[in-house]
């Protein structure tokens, strides 16, 4: 169970607020390797998605558009997401993935490839996933993103 609450904004009628949790299975616990699986529900008017997930959606472009004085309407999302890791050459790890996600009108499908580096040394994680997103309105928008991050 996770939740969150803007405490405070520059403009002190804006409102945000989420709580979310999810179930996972994961076949081997103590190795990304093995098959995962994991179904999360969200609820609230507070954008859940962060880093990459929060650039390809349309959250972020409606969140610089809207008037901050208001506050935005509650909704509810389920994520179904499947992976599967498998070792690579010099004990990286590559995980293939898929999700589908809805939330009222709105239905996202995501296919990636997670790609992470021997956890010896520095730790690389590299993220590249194509979004097909679906709306009651029979459009449909496509976005391809990468996200690499490095820890030491």
């Amino acid at each position: 169970m996770r939740s969150r609450y803007l405490l405070e904004h520059e403009v002190s009628e804006r409102r945000e607020w989420g709580l979310s949790g999810s179930l996972r299975y994961k076949a081997q616990p103590d190795s990304a390797h093995g098959p995962s699986f994991s179904l999360r529900h969200e609820y609230g008017n507070a954008p859940a998605a962060s880093g990459l997930d929060r650039l390809l959606s349309d959250s972020l472009t409606d969140a610089l558009k809207e008037d901050h004085a208001q506050t935005a309407a509650v909704s509810s999302r389920w994520t179904l997401k499947g992976e599967w890791g498998f070792a690579l050459l010099d004990d990286a790890t590559g995980i293939p993935y898929a999700s589908l996600s809805a939330s009222g009108a709105k239905r996202d499908l995501t296919f990636g490839w997670r790609l992470l580096s021997n956890p010896s040394g520095l730790k690389s994680n590299l993220d590249i996933k194509a979004i097909r997103r679906e709306q009651d309105d029979n459009k449909s928008r496509h976005s391809v993103g990468a996200q690499w991050k490095l820890n030491w």
